[in-house]
C-alpha cells in the first residue's frame, strides 16, 4: 500500500516497511519521510535527502525536520 500522502510505505534508508506506531521524520524541504532513527543517523553524515538529494541544510527562518507518527496505509 501507499501512505496517505502518496509516499511508498518503506523507509528507503533501512528498506523496512513502516508499521503503525513507528516514529517517522519528514524533511520539510522535500516532504519525504523516513524512520526517525534512520533519518537522524543519515543527517549525521549527509545534508541531502536520500530519495531526491534535496539540500536539507536549514534556510534562515525555515523549520527543522518534522516528526510525524506512522500513517495507516490507504486501502
Amino acid at each position: 500500500g501507499i501512505l496517505a500522502d502518496g509516499q511508498e510505505p518503506t523507509c528507503t534508508i533501512c528498506l523496512d516497511d513502516y508499521v503503525e506506531g513507528d516514529k517517522l521524520r519528514r524533511f520539510p524541504q522535500c516532504k519525504h519521510m523516513f524512520h526517525q532513527e534512520c533519518a537522524d543517523l543519515w543527517l549525521h553524515t549527509s545534508h541531502t535527502c536520500p530519495n531526491c538529494r534535496a539540500s536539507l541544510l536549514p534556510e534562515e527562518n525555515a523549520p527543522a525536520a518534522e516528526s510525524a507518527p506512522a500513517a495507516e496505509s490507504a486501502p
